[in-house]
């Protein structure tokens, strides 16, 4: 049937999708959600590694324990060269810092979500109780298509352990409208993620 006049055409969306995924040759997957009316078209429910993609999750779960008072955006953390990632992974901390070094609180985050950096992912999860917490984090705000199982100097050292930290594209909607909605951060640690997003300097166009 034709779609009605202003509604999204999902059948014909679906169709372009599907066939994109056939000449592909790969397991596609896709999720695509109209904020404003829920409407979803979710293609595939692939485990697909989610890569540098679970540092946001790690980072949301680290401002709930600010916003608890179990962590301060201006507490020192030491980063020391027994944490870094390995030579092959990104990380300007450890580039940076050789030696070590202690940063804010603030500026972990800043490190990890603005600029992918896998030595302060690795920090931020050893603050929280590490890649388990992140989980039962995500399982908290509704998040139940998403693991995070490992941290980036595992994954560093064993290029099969990314494999282990996953989503199915509708976890990563879910996600997605979670951030959207800003309703399990406090309003100052829900803006400074979206600063950090917005600023972010390993995808500007995104």
């Amino acid at each position: 049937h034709l779609p009605t006049p202003g509604s999204p055409d999902t059948a014909n969306l679906r169709a372009t999708i599907m066939k994109i995924a056939r000449d592909s040759r790969g397991d596609l997957g896709v999720g695509i959600e109209l904020l404003e009316t829920r409407q979803r078209l979710v293609i595939g429910q692939h485990h697909h590694p989610m890569q540098s993609v679970y540092k946001l999750p790690i980072a949301m779960a680290v401002l709930e324990q600010v916003d608890q008072g179990k962590l301060r955006l201006d507490q020192q953390v030491e980063v020391l060269p027994s944490m870094f990632v390995t030579p092959g992974q990104h990380s300007p901390i450890r580039d940076t810092w050789p030696n070590g070094t202690r940063l804010a609180l603030r500026e972990v985050l800043r490190y990890n979500t603005s600029e992918s950096d896998g030595t302060a992912c690795d920090v931020l999860l050893a603050l929280i109780g590490g890649p388990s917490a992140a989980t039962q984090y995500l399982r908290r705000i509704g998040v139940r298509e998403m693991v995070a199982a490992t941290t980036e100097r595992v994954i560093g050292e064993d290029h099969r352990a990314q494999y282990r930290s996953w989503s199915t594209p509708a976890g990563g909607l879910t996600l997605l409208r979670v951030v959207h909605e800003g309703r399990v951060l406090s309003d100052t640690s829900h803006a400074l993620l979206m600063r950090f997003l917005i600023e972010t300097t390993t995808g500007p166009r995104r």
